[in-house]
This record gives C-alpha cells, sequence and structure tokens, in this order.
C-alpha cells in the first residue's frame, strides 16, 4: 500500500483461536521502524461505502455477498453505510474506495473534499451503478467528473453489455454475462473516458484517472441477479486490482495465495445455502498460508504466537498477571465423560524474549475430564474437572499443580457443549462464569442452587455460591466494561445481553427472577468465506463463543469500552460490533465489522 501513506497501524492485545492447524495468533503492538518477525503480507484495503438497506439495491447484502467472494483473493473489504466515512483520516487507510449506494447528500468542503483529495493522490475508485446517482442533491460537478458522467434514467431488461476494449486490463480475459438488470442511460458525458463496454450505443462500463487515481465505473448491479454472479464478482475484483495499482497487485506477478483443497465429509450439503463446497471440508493449511487468507481492520497486524505442537486442541484461554497464557487443551470433549483416562490438561505459554512469540511451554496441570475453563489465579488456577469446579495449587513454584481442591460439585454434563465457560475475576472480588442448558445443581453451604442455563458467581475459596440472574439459551461468552457492567452472549439467537436485575432481588419478594435483557440488533455476519456450515440463525450468530469489552488502549480510541469481541467458530470470525449506551440500557449493533476473519 504505497501510493499514499497510510495512518498509524494499531495491533491489539487479543488472541486468536484458528480451528484448522491449531494455531494461536496474536495482535501485537509495532512501531514504526522496529524489527519485526514475518507477518501476513500485505492485502488490498477496500472501503465499500454502502447506505441502509434501501429497495433492490441493498448494499449491505451485496457487501456480504462481495466479501466471500473476494475475501480469499487477498481483498479486505470493510464497510460504511453513512457519508461520515469519508474523512481524510479515515480514507488514508484503504487503497481503493467502492460506492454502491443510495447516497444524496454530504458536505462538500469536508466530505466531498475528502473524497477527491483521496483519488487525486493515488487512491482507487471502483463506482458501481447507482453511485452514478449518488450526491445529485449537493453542489457537487466534481464528482461528476470524477466518476465520468451522472445517472439519466433506466428501463430494464435482459441483456448482454458489449466490450468494446478487450485488450485493457480490466477486460483482457474476461468474458462478459448476461442478466437481468436495470438499462441505464447517462448524462454529463466527460470526454476523458475509456469506454470499456456499451449497451447498444451507451457507454456501460469505463475508466478513467483522476489526478494520480484511477477511476472504474460501470453500470451493471441493480439486485441479485447480478450480485450473485461470478463473472460480476471477477469484473469486480478486475477493476480494484486496477485501481489499487500497486506492486503487490500487479498483473505479471500476482501475490500467491494458498490453494484450498476439499475431501468429502459427511455433513449434509444445506439447502438454503447452495454457495461453496457445504458438503466438503477444507484440509488445514500451514499457518503461514493462514496468514495469508485473514482479514483484519486496516491498520492492524496479526502474526503466528504460537503453533502445533506448542498448543493442540485449544478449547479456553486466559491471562495471568504476568503476561503468561494459559490454555486448555481439550481431548476428551465432547464425548468422553467421566474416561477413566481423562486426557484435557493445562499448558502455560511464554514469551521470555518479547518477541511476541511463545518460546517456553510448560504443562502445568493434566488428567483433567471435559476442562472447559481456566482463571489463573494466586498460587495456581481455579478450572473445570468433569463435574467439579477444581482449585489446582502449586505450592513449590515450579508451575506445575501439586495439589487438587474441590471447592464445590455439581456442573451438568448432560451434553457437554453446554457446560461451564467463561471464569472471570468480578471487580467485587467474586469469580464469575456462564453455564449453558445442561445447568448447575450446587450446595454450598447447606443451601442449594439450581439453573438450566445463567451467570453465576462465586468466592475465590469456595465458601459461598449466586446464581446472579438467568439466560435464553446455551450460554458461553462473558465480559465486564469499564464500569462494571456485565455482559455476554448465547450460543443462539441472542449474541449480545447485559445484566440487568439479579435474581436475589426478586427472591427477597417472593417473585421469580427475570431473564437477562437482550442488547444484539438482529444484524447478519460478514464472513470473507462461503465455506461455513451453521444451524439457526442462518447467517447471524449461532455458536457466539466469549464476548470480550475492549478495555485496553492499544485499539484506536473509538474502541475503548465501546467494542466487544464475539466469536464465531462456524463462520471462521470474530465480530467487533458497537455497545450503545442509552440510559441503563445497552445496544449492540453493526456486526458486519470483524476483528479477524
Amino acid at each position: 500500500m504505497t501510493h499514499h501513506s497510510k495512518a498509524a497501524r494499531f495491533v491489539p492485545l487479543a488472541l486468536l483461536v484458528l480451528c484448522a492447524g491449531f494455531v494461536i495468533q496474536s495482535f501485537i503492538p509495532v512501531s514504526h521502524g522496529e524489527e519485526k518477525q514475518a507477518e501476513a503480507p500485505p492485502r488490498i484495503e477496500v472501503l465499500f461505502l454502502g447506505s441502509k438497506n434501501l429497495f433492490n439495491h441493498d448494499p449491505p447484502t451485496r457487501f456480504r455477498v462481495l466479501r466471500e467472494a473476494l475475501g480469499p483473493k487477498a481483498v479486505n473489504i470493510t464497510y460504511a453505510n453513512t457519508v461520515e466515512a469519508l474523512t481524510k483520516e479515515n480514507l488514508a487507510q484503504y487503497d481503493v474506495l467502492l460506492i454502491f449506494a443510495n447516497l444524496y447528500e454530504l458536505d462538500v468542503k469536508t466530505q466531498g473534499q475528502a473524497l477527491l483529495d483521496f483519488a487525486r493522490k493515488g487512491g482507487g475508485c471502483v463506482l458501481l451503478h447507482c453511485a452514478a446517482a449518488c450526491f445529485r442533491e449537493s453542489d457537487f460537478p466534481e464528482y461528476v467528473d470524477l466518476l465520468g458522467a451522472q445517472f439519466k434514467s433506466h428501463g430494464k431488461g435482459v441483456f448482454r453489455a458489449r466490450i468494446v476494449n478487450q485488450d485493457h486490463p480490466v477486460m483482457k480475459g474476461w468474458k462478459g454475462f448476461e442478466c437481468w438488470d436495470e438499462t441505464y442511460e447517462h448524462k454529463r458525458h466527460g470526454k476523458d473516458r475509456i469506454i470499456l463496454q456499451k449497451r447498444d450505443d451507451e457507454p456501460w462500463s469505463w475508466v478513467k484517472t483522476y489526478g494520480k487515481g484511477r477511476v472504474f465505473y460501470t453500470a451493471s448491479g441493480h439486485d441479485h441477479r447480478c450480485w450473485d454472479l461470478p463473472e460480476y464478482h471477477d469484473l469486480i475484483h478486475r477493476a480494484i486490482r486496477w485501481t489499487a495499482h500497486d506492486d503487490k497487485v500487479s498483473w505479471l506477478s500476482p501475490q500467491h495465495l494458498p490453494t484450498l483443497r476439499y475431501r468429502r465429509a459427511a455433513a449434509p450439503k444445506d439447502p438454503k445455502n447452495p454457495v461453496g463446497p457445504l458438503n466438503q471440508i477444507q484440509n488445514p493449511l500451514t499457518p503461514s498460508e493462514s496468514l495469508k487468507l485473514a482479514q483484519i481492520p486496516p491498520g492492524f497486524e496479526i502474526r503466528l504466537f504460537a503453533a502445533e505442537p506448542q498448543v493442540v486442541n485449544p478449547i479456553a484461554i486466559n491471562w495471568d498477571q504476568q503476561g503468561r497464557l494459559w490454555v486448555v487443551e481439550a481431548f476428551d470433549y465432547p464425548h468422553k465423560v467421566g474416561s477413566e483416562t481423562p486426557r484435557d490438561r493445562i499448558k502455560i505459554l511464554e514469551d521470555r524474549d518479547n518477541d511476541g512469540v511463545a518460546d517456553k511451554v510448560t504443562v502445568f496441570a493434566e488428567g483433567l475430564n471435559i476442562c472447559t475453563s481456566v482463571l489463573p489465579v494466586s498460587g495456581g488456577a481455579i478450572a473445570t474437572d468433569g463435574a467439579d469446579m477444581v482449585l489446582l495449587k502449586d505450592t513449590d513454584g515450579d508451575d506445575q499443580v501439586d495439589q487438587r481442591h474441590v471447592l464445590w460439585s455439581g456442573i451438568g454434563l448432560r451434553d457437554t457443549h453446554a457446560c461451564v465457560s467463561n471464569l472471570r475475576h468480578g471487580f467485587d472480588g467474586w469469580i464469575y462464569a456462564t453455564v449453558g442448558y445442561s445447568g448447575l445443581d450446587v450446595t454450598v453451604g447447606g443451601t442449594r442452587h439450581q439453573s438450566s442455563q445463567a451467570v453465576f458467581r462465586f468466592l475465590p475459596d469456595g465458601s459461598d455460591f449466586e446464581i446472579v440472574q438467568n439466560t435464553s439459551n446455551n450460554t458461553w461468552g462473558l465480559g465486564f466494561t469499564e464500569e462494571g457492567d456485565l455482559i455476554g452472549s448465547t450460543a443462539n439467537g441472542n449474541a449480545s445481553w447485559y445484566l440487568s436485575i439479579p435474581n436475589r432481588h426478586f427472591e427477597l419478594v417472593g417473585r421469580k427472577g427475570q431473564k437477562v435483557a437482550q442488547a444484539d440488533e438482529p444484524e447478519d455476519l460478514a464472513p470473507i468465506t462461503p465455506d461455513y456450515f451453521q444451524n439457526s440463525p442462518k447467517g447471524k450468530h449461532s455458536s457466539a463463543a466469549g464476548h470480550a469489552v475492549y478495555t485496553s488502549r492499544r485499539f484506536p480510541k473509538p474502541w475503548w469500552n465501546h467494542r466487544v469481541l464475539v466469536c464465531e467458530p462456524p463462520m471462521h470470525l470474530i465480530s467487533a460490533p458497537q455497545i450503545v449506551r442509552t440510559g441503563d440500557r445497552f445496544r449492540t449493533t453493526g456486526f458486519e465489522h470483524n476483528l479477524y476473519a
């Protein structure tokens, strides 16, 4: 990304656990001039400027379709649905601005000027279909000059636009397509265009330059009948590469990407999502190959922290105050409950020379069964072990467990997908966690506590216990805001909730407690591959695992205490929606934004 300066690079202190190949990757802070380890090669960064779901254009859906199609081709696409994204600082993070939107106004002096400056200084512009009608209610003739024409009117029909310049890099080797679309006519035609396609005599697709920048426009793309075509995806991909005009996307030496290979799987093909080899399983990639296909936000970097054989089958992670990573390796999960030879274990991974790579691995405990969470504490760790919550004590400081004490028992095991998750230190000195529909039946201090699925807490010595509030279904995610508010996620249909009134306040007056309050909006996710298989709800969080509030200061300021990280393993991503506070309520929105995919 060399054609114009980039913003400062932010790298979070978070970990990503990737199922294929069992690697742990980290976002590590990088300063300019610092010697860096091998990292992911650069990808083309594209800002997709859309608008809220309007008529058949539906930019949010078109963004998701394009992201799945071009993600495996080293194209990162970030979505914005407002002209507020048109700032000098924001655009500086991208190689290409793609516009497919119904946006009629903008602030010409600030937003309009930022757009023009981006193009003049070398930024690429890919303008699709309704982009020719944008900003018509603002006095912005420069945009018409940038695009090369303006929308006038349209009919409709099935047709094939005729290629008139087969030798241009965007067109070379491309065969075109026939589909239903609107038959755009344009006005205010510019004279400095190179026409690539025509519909009858109407210019249909063209390219031009604008200062140091390159511009591509096509009138194709009204609705899914065009957007679902691989040929249309290919056209946009070609346009993105050409407008980026960087060495890394040279037509003569394209970036080498790993070939995805598949083997037959027993999983049935999903008739509701026929795109992609859903009845096949992708063969694992090496860590370095995975890095080439990973998408993270602009200005972030992703690096490998640990991989097999250092860590195998990771199911849960946590940090101690020394900055060491504690990992649960799950070999019994999900089937071997009560195994005579339990095989789960806990490891400690350390980076002793501060190069961002784990260089010391210690087995802290082994012989555990269905261990689903670990929490470092003074002198050892607290972890689940079958039906027990146990304190594993290291009495001699060698980072290996010497004593095992049962704090309490009663973790339900009827379905190991729904046991205890996310042990966390609370602000009040208690330890918090969640449990799914396998439930709890715990007796502490002579008091019995039962719940089918809930948020609960207990004292570190096991002397007290409380079901804080019940949840709606299988519950995994748990996190705290800086103010101490507790929010989390369930696996199905409630990707973000917040603790409202604890059960104990209802019980004091003989009432039954309410469930946690729903915070998430009914929004789709944005994977970068069609190779996934989901249960209900389709396209949304169906296995929301983890709900960490970003409360550090390594990320840009808009992230601080305002973004959450929610894992979705089936879709191979970590979404990063925003927390919006309205009085004593929370709303979580913007699930199309990912930290990792």
